[in-house]
């Protein structure tokens, strides 16, 4: 699932395992949101590489 319909008012809760090392974008596809900040970028780094990322054991992470 790559995109979700959400009605004014409404959440959802998306669960993910990333399986693809990494920097992606996670944003609102209204352009008026992505105005007011409603997008991120966060990075999925692999585990079994040392030194790869923020000690995050290869799950997302997120930097501004």
């Amino acid at each position: 699932m790559e995109v979700v319909n959400l009605l004014p008012a409404s959440m959802v809760v998306a669960d993910m395992i990333p399986d693809d090392v990494g920097t992606w974008l996670f944003r609102c596809h209204v352009n008026d949101h992505i105005s007011a900040g409603m997008q991120v970028r966060y990075r999925v780094t692999d585990a079994s590489s040392p030194g790869s990322g923020s000690g995050n054991s290869g799950h997302a992470s997120h930097s501004p």
